[in-house]
Parts: structure tokens; sequence; C-alpha cells
């Protein structure tokens, strides 16, 4: 049954703005039957349509909730401190640009340059877009502008159009696709639960039932499959695999995956017993990595890195036991 209700590497102050706006770390709660905020200035305000999906997942809810993102509209509308502060430096960002284009923009509307997931300089295009997807939407969603929705739009398609027959591990790849992902798929839940303001340039803008199958399809079940899931990947920045893979079953309502990955990152009984052996030099095996670690630059994942797989999971609707965990327990 569905009930309607109506790493890349982030830039220290677009991640810390975005984080003060949405109030990332809030859980979802109970909405009434239509989320609605303050209407904007120049165009219709945009409205969130919450589902719970019969897997239990609320959408969206990857990242962000609805009520997180309409309270920070209220907000910065109003010019309440800090949300106003922290909006006004995110429209600073090249993110937040009115023309801002995929990286990886082929000769065809919605077609990738590049439609193999093979190397590190895909994964900076995407790392980018992930970032521009992410933006966008919100600032859609606060503006109700909707060439916002449509650079979001277009950016979400072009890598809903990648080939699953040409990914292929490359260094760092369980490191570095998962947190991109995870923004992507944000995105695209806030884009395919909101109402649609008609595009000035007459691109399509309402999300498709082949949106979510060609993202589904196209990137969300490779990227985790070829990348992510191993339950080996628990120490330091392999925790970051586990943050793209929840995100992924958030967005294709995968309640068992979902559970298993709960399982790996907060007690992981069927952990590998090897895992401190030491691997081959490209540091592929946690155990090969742990001694660079020590490092003062390494300290940021050994701390947040169990955090960040609580986070695509807070606000999707699931038990109440699963919501809660934060911190993994070994």
């Amino acid at each position: 049954m569905v009930r309607r209700l109506q790493t890349g590497r982030a830039p220290a102050r677009w991640l810390a703005t975005v984080c003060a706006l949405a109030g990332l770390v809030s859980l979802v709660a109970a909405a009434p039957s239509a989320i609605a905020a303050p209407a904007a200035t120049t165009y219709p305000a945009v409205i969130l349509n919450q589902v719970t999906s019969s897997a239990g997942f609320v959408h969206p809810g990857i990242g962000v909730s609805a009520q997180s993102l309409l309270n920070a509209r209220q907000q910065v509308l109003a010019g309440v401190e800090p949300w106003a502060s922290y909006y006004a430096a995110m429209t600073e960002t090249r993110y937040a640009s009115r023309t801002v284009r995929s990286t990886n923009q082929g000769a065809q509307t919605d077609l990738p340059g590049t439609d193999a997931f093979n190397s590190q300089g895909v994964e900076a295009k995407f790392i980018e877009d992930a970032f521009a997807a992410s933006t966008q939407a919100i600032l859609y969603v606060v503006t109700g502008d909707p060439v916002y929705r449509e650079n979001s739009l277009r950016i979400i398609r072009i890598w809903g159009h990648m080939d699953p027959a040409k990914y292929a591990v490359y260094p760092d790849a369980r490191i570095h696709s998962p947190i991109p992902l995870m923004r992507m798929l944000s995105a695209a839940e806030i884009i395919r639960y909101s109402s649609v303001n008609p595009s000035e340039s007459g691109y399509d803008v309402t999300w498709r039932d082949s949106d979510t199958t060609n993202l589904t399809t196209n990137l969300v079940v490779p990227v985790t499959q070829t990348f992510l899931y191993d339950n080996s990947y628990f120490m330091s920045q392999q925790a970051y695999a586990n943050v793209g893979a929840l995100a992924a079953y958030i967005f294709t309502d995968n309640l068992p995956r979902y559970r298993e990955g709960v399982e790996w990152f907060s007690v992981n009984s069927t952990a590998p017993g090897v895992l401190l052996r030491a691997g081959a030099g490209d540091g592929t095996r946690p155990g090969a990595r742990l001694g660079r670690h020590q490092r003062p630059h390494h300290d940021g994942p050994d701390a947040h890195g169990p955090g960040h797989p609580a986070r695509p999971g807070q606000r999707d609707g699931v038990d109440e036991e699963q919501r809660r965990i934060a911190v993994p327990v070994r």
C-alpha cells in the first residue's frame, strides 16, 4: 500500500551550507495531508508529495526529509538566520549557477559524453554533477524557479543513460563513488516527489516512470553491485561504501538489502575473518590501508565514517530500531 501525505570530497563551505539548510540530522515525522510553505515571490510554491512505500520507506527521504526542506525554505524566505546566510553562501557556488551543465554532457540531449563508468576521470565528473544536481534541486524547492528543476533533471537523466555493461572497478571506487551516489539520489528524490513548475525552455521537467527505470538500471544497481556491495568495507574510508548502498536501497525500496546493509555497518556478524591480513599494493583490502590512515589527513574518515551510513537511513520510515542506529558496535 502506498500512503500519500502531501565521496568525493566536498568543498567544506558547500557541505556546511547544505547541512545547515536542510537540517540533515533530523528524523522524519508524521506529516499532514499537504506539506506546503510560503509562496515564492515569482513562481508557484513547490509542494513536496511525501509518500510511504509498501516497503515502509518515506520519500523523499535520502539525506533530507520533506519537513526539513520546507522548514529551511520558510526560514530563508523570512530572512531568518542562520538559514539566510547559509543559503546566500550556497548561491555563490558554481553548483548554484542557473546555466550549470553536466560535465558528462554528450552530443544529444540526456545522453552522456561517456557511458562507461570505469575510471577516476569519470568519477570526477560524477562527483561534480552530484553536487550540481543536489544544489539545483534544493534551489528549486526554495525558489520555485523551473530552471533549477530542469538543470537538476538534465543531469540526473544523463547519468541514467550510462551503460550498465561498462562498469569496471578502478582504484578507490568503493570510497569515492558512494557519497556522490547518495547526493545524486537525494536530488532525484526531491525532483521525483515535488510539484512541477513548467519549464520555460520547453524541456520535459516531469519525472517519468522511465526516469526511475533508467536511473535504477543504468546507475544505481551497477554502482552498488560493482563498487559497493561487500561486507568487508567497514574500516575507515571503507565505511563510505555503505552510505551509497543504503541510499540506493531506499531509492529502490529494497528492504531486504537495506536491512542487510544496516547489519553490516552496525554489527557485521558475517564479516570475513582475514581483514587484517596485508593485501596487495593496490590497497584494495582494508588491512592494507590501516597504516597510512594514522596520518592526520586520514583522521576524518576514522572519526565520522561510522556515522555516515546512518545519514541516508535516518529518513526512510522503516522500523524505529533501525532508524535509531547511529554508530557501529563491533
